[in-house]
């Protein structure tokens, strides 16, 4: 079994809910479970979730949440994506999801041995629901909300503030993929660094397989990351030639 290194939601999760609300936005405190009730009301609407409350009964989200998102949720892998439109009455209903999970270098540590990563664990998983009828875009946004993200953050308010245009549910993942590419960028620089220092520092007569582990896990890492990363982008690219051609 796994390391499940997400934290679990449940219907009681409680979540930031970001509107627009004139020229600027509105921002309140709910349950993960009453939004997603009423993804339909005329509202766009971003909703971060805190990854650190400890629910566990994901069950009890079955019949607001699409399979496949509920099933990514904890997994270990370097990302995934999903997506499910289906018609009834004359109605479009459109829902697509996609997660990104890395492993941050957050400095060095100097030991006997020599220097050591010390690194956490960071996820962003987002699901992204709309409808034809009503015309209403959701963002269900679930990760870290630190630092590290805060660039992102920003960003996705703007889209809401910005108004009609993030209507589309697209717009919104070429939004965070292109800033996941920049956090990716940024990763790659400082793994880049660390191993120019254990170049340095490194004696020939010594091998330090402990180091050349942690090294190659890393770089592994971060390649399924940028995998996943150009996956999606090319995804993207292609239904955008898609809809233009057609």
């Amino acid at each position: 079994m796994p390391a499940q290194y997400k934290a679990p939601i449940s219907r009681d999760t409680i979540v930031e809910v970001v509107e627009k609300n004139g020229n600027g936005l509105n921002k309140r405190t709910s349950k993960l479970g009453d939004e997603l009730e009423h993804r339909d009301d005329d509202r766009l609407r971003l909703i971060f979730a805190d990854p650190q409350i400890p629910h566990k009964d994901l069950k009890s989200l079955e019949n607001l949440l699409p399979w496949g998102f509920r099933k990514m949720i904890g997994r270990t892998a370097g990302g995934g994506t999903g997506c499910c439109t289906s018609l009834a009455n004359g109605r479009v209903e459109h829902v697509s999801w996609f997660f990104f999970l890395w492993q941050v270098l957050e400095g060095v540590e100097s030991t006997s041995r020599g220097p050591r990563p010390c690194t956490r664990w960071s996820y962003i998983d987002v699901l992204i629901s709309w409808n034809s009828e009503t015309n209403v875009t959701m963002v269900l946004y679930l990760g870290d909300l630190g630092k590290m993200t805060s660039s992102l953050r920003s960003k996705l308010e703007a889209a809401v503030r910005s108004g009609e245009v993030w209507r589309d549910p697209y717009a919104w993942h070429r939004l965070i993929i292109d800033e996941v590419d920049e956090i990716y960028n940024d990763r790659v620089w400082a793994l880049q660094e660390f191993i120019g220092r254990v170049e340095s520092d490194r004696s020939p007569d010594f091998y330090d397989f402990d180091l050349m582990h942690d090294i190659g896990r890393l770089l592994i890492q971060s390649n399924e990351c940028e995998t996943a990363s150009r996956t999606r982008s090319i995804l993207l690219s292609t239904s955008l030639h898609s809809e233009m051609v057609n």
